[in-house]
């Protein structure tokens, strides 16, 4: 199902678009393709509009101060700030992403004890290697002063679905929950788990949109706002199927 999933999320990504778009034009030998292929590559990599539409999603949760925060029962963190980088010996190496402010936040909230534990959850891939993330996050969190006893981990898991089919093994109704993700990843984390618990206190983290002076270099394409529109393509397609899924149980 896992490799479905990542097919489906990789036809409907922008770039993939754009290159079958071409194709299709280098079969049929007409214009249009190629006139919507370049379209759609300009307004997808444009920095004002990658920019405007990542901070639609992320203005929705503003960041909070984590002294205020109150007490709760467990704090939950998504995984998806790993990345794994194998050796020339065959070992492999984890190294943070862009979203590594997740477990950052993680423990710094613990360590100010606002939760009793600290819930990580396990992603791992198919054809991931190595270990799953959580177990390399909770190394880190242990490195950092977390005592072990205070960390919780899932089951394997593959996707956001999964985890929070999985963190509904680790939590009651009745818990205060804290979530910490990415704020853009937010919203489609709080359909999740308004199903598992009543009681959610929002942590949102790594913000991806910025605030600056707009410049001539705004109007140029750039790889970087290629993949904010993608992330942003992305979540609202899982925000979608959350929707539709909901319908069709009611």
């Amino acid at each position: 199902m896992i490799y479905i999933h990542k097919l489906a999320m990789g036809l409907l990504n922008p770039l993939t678009i754009v290159v079958l778009l071409v194709f299709i034009s280098l079969l049929t030998r007409r214009i249009w393709p190629r006139v919507i292929a370049i379209t759609l590559i300009l307004i997808c990599s444009n920095p004002l509009v990658a920019n405007f539409l990542l901070g639609s999603l992320e203005k929705k949760y503003d960041r909070v101060a984590f002294h205020d925060l109150p007490k709760m029962d467990a704090l939950i963190v998504l995984s998806g700030m790993v990345e794994r980088v194998q050796n020339s010996d065959g070992s492999m190496n984890y190294e943070f992403n862009e979203a590594v402010d997740r477990i950052n936040a993680g423990i710094e909230v613990m360590k100010l004890g606002k939760a009793d534990k600290l819930i990580l959850t396990r992603g791992f891939l198919p054809w991931s290697r190595g270990i799953p993330e959580g177990e390399f996050l909770k190394k880190v969190a242990i490195e950092s002063g977390i005592p072990q006893k205070q960390i919780k981990l899932t089951n394997i898991v593959e996707n956001t679905e999964q985890e929070f089919l999985e963190l509904r093994n680790n939590i009651t109704k009745d818990d205060v929950i804290g979530l910490i993700t990415s704020a853009f990843h937010m919203q489609r984390a709080l359909m999740h788990m308004s199903k598992i618990t009543n009681d959610v206190v929002i942590i949102p983290v790594d913000y991806r949109s910025t605030s600056k002076r707009f410049t001539f270099i705004d109007f140029l394409p750039s790889p970087a706002s290629l993949y904010k529109t993608s992330l942003f393509l992305k979540e609202q397609l899982g925000i979608l199927h959350l929707k539709f899924l909901s319908r069709r149980s009611s």
